[in-house]
């Protein structure tokens, strides 16, 4: 295993992820979206893995969060969000 995938033998022990969905995630390239949402969201993704994080100019949006404070709702939206991403790279559902 090569040494940068040493930082993430947890993820290659998943079932669902893999040495091969680890691969997939560090070669990624995802695009975030902007405000704090995005921050949470780019800071996520980076600890798993993703190579390259960019941020887009759309806003982080979910009417599911919608009933929290501010600040606890723009860290519940980039949670998901990067949880999401990191789901389409791997292909697991």
């Amino acid at each position: 295993m090569p040494a940068r995938m040493r930082r993430f033998s947890r993820h290659v022990q998943l079932a669902k992820i893999g040495l091969a969905g680890q691969a997939k995630i560090a070669a990624a390239e995802v695009t975030v979206s902007r405000g704090f949402a995005g921050f949470v969201e780019a800071r996520y993704l980076r600890a798993a893995g993703v190579s390259a994080v960019h941020q887009g100019s759309h806003d982080c949006v979910d009417s599911r969060f919608a009933a929290l404070d501010p600040a606890a709702r723009d860290v519940a939206l980039g949670a998901h969000a990067a949880v999401l991403a990191l789901i389409k790279i791997v292909g697991a559902e």
